[in-house]
């Protein structure tokens, strides 16, 4: 599967200097956002993209990290993913999937910050993704979502004066099962195909 579009995105600031992890809104002045719950407040349903900061050589695993989540959500649109002239940075175009909804926008950072340790070699996939400290403690949310069940009709990400104060940790974490089947239901618009009964189907 190709990772990177052709063209790379040219970044001209010389202000690139920001904490592993951190995202970049695509204005001027350019700076990065380290805090994940400030950033929910800088990008919304419109946002076409923005940087994503990475150790050097990790942006093709981020990529293809983000990718394969969305393989195993059968999304027939994918996002896109530009290298840029900094090899640290890392420019991210979610797809509308993504962008539609608050609930979906504070997942994919916490997967972008996940993806850095994948390796596509490997595909260790699932060891990455539950070795994160956002998402082990809301495994239970997070399987369910994988599975398809990607409507949020329960509580949306809170925002108190400029932070999201409860995005997806907020709202998951230690939430029991029949509290995450209640929110997290299948989308009526999308033909309801029966998820795996193996886990390892899922990620194959």
């Amino acid at each position: 599967m190709k990772i990177f579009q052709d063209e790379k995105k040219i970044i001209k600031s010389p202000n690139i200097d920001a904490r592993i992890g951190s995202f970049g809104p695509d204005k001027t002045p350019f700076n990065f956002v380290d805090c994940r719950e400030t950033f929910a407040r800088r990008w919304n349903r419109n946002t076409k993209g923005f940087y994503f900061k990475h150790k050097k050589g990790d942006g093709a695993k981020v990529a293809s990290f983000i990718l394969k989540t969305e393989k195993i959500l059968r999304n027939r649109t994918l996002s896109k993913f530009s290298e840029t002239n900094r090899d640290t940075v890392l420019w991210v175009e979610p797809s509308h999937f993504w962008r539609a909804a608050r609930l979906k926008r504070s997942l994919f950072t916490i997967l972008l910050r996940a993806g850095m340790k994948y390796n596509p070699d490997k595909d260790n996939y699932e060891k990455t993704l539950f070795a994160h400290e956002y998402i082990d403690p809301t495994r239970k949310a997070v399987m369910r979502f994988l599975y398809g069940y990607t409507k949020n009709v329960g509580e949306n990400p809170n925002t108190n004066g400029g932070l999201e104060t409860r995005g997806w940790y907020g709202l998951f974490r230690g939430k029991d099962e029949a509290h995450i089947k209640s929110v997290l239901v299948w989308p009526k618009n999308r033909k309801y195909v029966p998820p795996p009964k193996l886990k390892k189907d899922l990620w194959a």
